[in-house]
């Protein structure tokens, strides 16, 4: 392990994000005998609290903070450190990096595997976070199969894909599109093609959502529906901005990480794991996958470079 000064604290790898990548990571870093800390801020998807029914190993669905407490009770099994924090800057230097925590702690490494995840665009002004994984969902692979038979509310904008609301078609056919209030809804064009397949289309604005136990009062406009589930459709936005301050790789037009096959960026000794990559679907276990993999890499640059 490299030994930068006697007042920061060390690592042959600091890993930025506490979800399925960074705790993934986490495991096999460890199990490769590298020192590791895994810094996470305790937001995004890995902390909303949903059941994961999709995950291999659960038959009976696993809530992710459940999910979350073993995978972090594993990788510190291994020897991973976990600290709770936002980091808040990342410095390349000519021994490694410095990485800086909300928290006030600074720390030393020779590699990073940056997995800080996404945050997910939402409805403004209604709290809707509290509802995930009640009646808010954002994923037509993930909850798509809850939705059988059930009356559904999609929230669209102009960005969405039309044909992903199409494909709600497979579980119900009880299905209402409206727009987001702060962003352009679909043309006209699609709105008639939805029209054309069944699908109810409203081109007005939240007010209120309450209920529970599907059965969802949601007021649009100056009227009043009952739905079971909602999906947002609005995407998200890479966690990255830290990546465009410091320049330590490159990224797409979109903003994620660019990475190749073995989740290596195009700065050698800085590897991009899970959601802020979007090289594989945004899943709890491609991002499992991911953090694995820039582990393994990581750690071969680690023993070409002892």
């Amino acid at each position: 392990m490299l030994q930068f000064n006697h007042i920061m604290t060390s690592y042959d790898c600091i890993i930025i994000g506490d979800g399925p990548a960074g705790l993934s990571a986490g495991i096999y870093m460890s199990r490769a005998e590298h020192s590791n800390i895994i810094i996470g801020s305790g937001t995004g998807r890995w902390h909303y609290g949903q059941i994961n029914q999709n995950y291999l190993g659960f038959p009976d669905g696993v809530a992710v903070d459940e999910l979350h407490r073993l995978g972090l009770a594993q990788a510190r099994n291994y020897g991973s450190e976990f600290l709770s924090g936002k980091v808040i800057d990342i410095k390349k230097t000519d021994d490694g990096y410095k990485v800086e925590v909300s928290t006030g702690e600074n720390y030393m490494s020779q590699v990073i595997i940056y997995a800080a995840g996404v945050t997910d665009r939402w409805p403004k002004n209604l709290d809707i976070e509290k509802y995930v994984g009640t009646f808010t969902y954002w994923c037509i692979t993930c909850d798509g199969f809850r939705a059988k038979g059930k009356s559904i509310l999609v929230v669209a904008d102009v960005n969405t894909n039309i044909e992903t609301i199409l494909q709600f078609k497979d579980f119900t056919d009880n299905i209402t599109v409206i727009c987001d209030c702060d962003a352009s809804f679909i043309d006209e064009s699609d709105q008639n093609l939805l029209t054309e397949n069944g699908i109810k289309v409203i081109n007005d604005h939240f007010i209120s959502i309450e209920g529970s136990n599907e059965m969802y009062r949601v007021e649009i406009g100056g009227e009043s529906y009952i739905f079971s589930m909602m999906f947002s459709l609005l995407g998200s936005i890479p966690n990255s901005e830290l990546i465009k301050d410091c320049q330590c790789c490159s990224l797409n037009e979109k903003g994620y990480i660019v990475i190749d096959d073995k989740n290596r960026t195009d700065n050698a000794s800085f590897f991009a794991a899970g959601d802020v990559t979007d090289k594989h679907s945004h899943q709890v276990v491609t991002a499992a996958h991911e953090g694995a993999q820039a582990a393994q890499a990581a750690s071969y640059y680690l023993y070409k470079h002892s």
